[in-house]
């Protein structure tokens, strides 16, 4: 039986909208959802930051200089000493140094260090610090990249104090803790534990991916010391931060 050319026409269309349904229905179907962006890995800069080996730091040479303890410790079994602690008074630099270089596509960095300070009465001029120093460069002759924490504290209790240097993306310098005594009035001193710059890679705004901290028994404080406190100061600005800090007890 012969067909008009019309219902050969509908035919073919019918088929055709067939055909392109199917193909419509089986690419929906290949198409998954995008996954989520990535977090960012994160990782620690610094090498022997808890102070267990000899690697890393370079101990600067000092009249009173620094040296490896075993007490107080924040975490494991050894902490560094800066400064004067039941010594003659005399003047000094008493201070450690590690190279640094944070990445230039991260996400974000930031510094933290747990410390224990001590200033006997009338220590008037003496100050324990952290500074930004280009790589190898004398602290007494060259402009700082930073200073980032400068105070002369009694607090013999372990001190968490951060910092974020994102704003130093693709740098190197040094980290240089020093504890100066002027070699009159009291003697000052800190500990130092547990530092750490985490870098995450990535871009700035990227996600990043929590940083793992290793938990541990903190080193029980004499009866009557004072609570640890927290200490976190934001986003570097070219004068620097005032710290904040926040009682956790």
């Amino acid at each position: 039986m012969a067909h008009a050319p019309g219902y050969r026409v509908l035919r073919l269309s019918a088929a055709l909208t067939l055909v392109l349904t199917l193909f419509i229905i089986s690419r929906t179907l290949s198409v998954q959802a995008a996954p989520p962006p990535a977090l960012a890995a994160c990782a620690d800069v610094v090498v022997n930051g808890g102070f267990e080996t000899n690697a890393g730091w370079i101990l600067g040479p000092s009249p009173i200089p620094p040296g490896y303890v075993g007490a107080p410790v924040h975490t494991g079994g050894r902490a560094m000493r800066l400064g004067n602690v039941g010594q003659p008074n005399l003047q000094s630099f008493s201070s450690v140094r590690q190279t640094i270089t944070i990445p230039a596509a991260i996400a974000s960095a930031q510094i933290s260090f747990w410390v224990w300070t001590q200033s006997e009465p009338s220590a008037l001029n003496d100050r324990q610090e952290l500074i930004l120093l280009p790589p190898g460069a004398d602290v007494l002759s060259t402009s700082p990249v930073q200073i980032l924490w400068r105070t002369l504290s009694n607090t013999p209790a372990w001190t968490l104090v951060g910092f974020d240097l994102s704003s130093l993306a693709g740098q190197t310098f040094d980290i240089y803790f020093n504890v100066f005594n002027d070699g009159f009035g009291g003697r000052s001193a800190m500990f130092l534990d547990d530092v750490t710059l985490t870098v995450c890679q990535g871009t700035p705004g990227t996600p990043a991916a929590t940083p793992t901290v290793a938990t541990a028994t903190p080193t029980p404080t004499p009866t009557g010391a004072p609570p640890a406190n927290i200490t976190w100061v934001g986003n570097l600005t070219p004068n620097g931060n005032s710290p904040q800090t926040i009682n956790t007890s």
